[in-house]
């Protein structure tokens, strides 16, 4: 990627730093020439703070500080914490390590004395080291060597689909409670006619045994049979011919 930079003082400040980190991903700024390869350039080192526990009061100068930070990588520069001995034990040297070594933790070095001083080594921060390819600077997930995971074949066969809840509407509905309710009665037969001698002969109104008959409880009708009180007289006489 080609940035151009107008400021000349911002652009040599970038690239005295050389290593940029957005997020998870690093930078590296280096002059444009014509002959520049494409691919980015080997990290081999890269400049880091290293806070130096143990240093004696009477190296905490700028030689002193070389001395001891030179065990560490090549010192670059130091702060006004370590300048102005805010602490009497702790320095911040920044230094530029090589990171195909291990970083150490404790370097020793020997006074003209003979005594030897022990002082303890941390780093605040560290590039990311990739747990795929090993190399630093950049972790897995944005690794370039790591292959792309293989698409899932498709499918040929059809998905087994639900079976179907609907019912035939015909079966499933069901014939629910009537609202009225159905009381057998049955209706009486008229009243039989009066014969004028007392005959047993059956009266032309008289009706089948009575058969009980479902029929919706309403208010029937009241029936109102009414008996004629002229009878009439029954010839006994042959009929003349």
């Amino acid at each position: 990627m080609l940035v151009r930079i107008p400021s000349d003082y911002l652009r040599q400040k970038i690239l005295e730093k050389r290593v940029w980190y957005v997020g998870d991903s690093m930078f590296q700024a280096v002059q444009w020439t014509s002959s520049a390869s494409p691919s980015s350039p080997p990290l081999d080192s890269i400049q880091i703070w290293a806070h130096l526990t143990g240093i004696p009061l009477d190296l905490r100068h700028q030689q002193g500080l070389s001395l001891v930070a030179g065990l560490v990588g090549e010192p670059k520069e130091t702060d006004d914490f370590t300048l102005n001995l805010v602490s009497l034990t702790l320095s911040h040297v920044k230094v530029e390590v090589d990171l195909t070594i291990p970083l150490p933790s404790v370097v020793e070095f020997t006074r003209e004395s003979g005594e030897v001083v022990e002082v303890s080594v941390a780093y605040p921060w560290v590039p990311p080291t990739c747990t795929h390819c090993k190399e630093l600077g950049h972790i897995m997930k944005n690794c370039l060597q790591v292959p792309l995971p293989a698409k899932p074949a498709a499918s040929t066969s059809k998905p087994k689909g639900k079976k179907s809840s609907n019912v035939n509407k015909d079966s499933a509905k069901s014939p629910g409670p009537s609202t009225s309710h159905e009381v057998p009665v049955s209706l009486a037969p008229p009243a039989a006619s009066l014969s004028p001698q007392g005959s047993s002969a059956p009266s032309p109104l008289s009706q089948p045994p009575p058969v009980p008959i479902p029929v919706t409880q309403t208010t029937l009708p009241t029936l109102n049979l009414k008996t004629s009180n002229q009878l009439v007289p029954y010839n006994h006489s042959p009929p003349l011919i």
